[in-house]
């Protein structure tokens, strides 16, 4: 047999960037998730720290005044908190996106990976049957000697 010949490489290695591409694309948006859940994490601190400082200065003689600005700020904040919560929800939804995309990428080049070994599996097969095909061509032939000698020994 001749050197073993997978038909489809080119498209198992068309396949296998696309993998990789995939999986940048979700460790990029995990990262941007990272960094969304980190916003909201300070935005629920600041507004935390606003409360209490809210708090403190409506004990203060300028309380009226005060607790309207603090009022405003903490509005402020809130709002603030919001968008961020929801720029954390439509992170987890690009990175839930991209997390499909990467497993149907490596689900698409396993499938090629099992043809390909499928393939191997049948070449060596073959090979190993043209081999053995061979052996049994020489045992017969040596048999044959072997009874050719001995009927001219006779």
């Amino acid at each position: 047999m001749g050197r073993f010949r997978f038909r489809l490489e080119a498209v198992l290695e068309l396949r296998r960037k696309r993998e990789t591409e995939a999986k940048r694309a979700l460790a990029e948006a995990q990262g941007l998730t990272r960094v969304a859940g980190e916003s909201v994490a300070a935005a629920e601190d600041a507004l935390r720290e606003s409360q209490a400082r809210a708090l403190d200065e409506l004990s203060s003689e300028h309380a009226t005044t005060s607790a309207v600005w603090h009022r405003n700020w903490m509005t402020r904040l809130r709002d603030d908190l919001e968008a961020a919560q929801e720029r954390l929800r439509e992170r987890q939804a690009n990175e839930a996106k991209a997390a499909e995309r990467a497993r149907a990428a490596r689900r698409d080049v396993r499938a090629l990976e099992r043809l390909r070994q499928r393939a191997w599996q049948e070449y060596i097969d073959g090979e190993l049957r043209a081999q053995q095909h061979g052996l049994d061509e020489f045992a017969t032939l040596r048999v044959a000697a072997g009874r050719q000698a001995r009927k001219e020994l006779r």
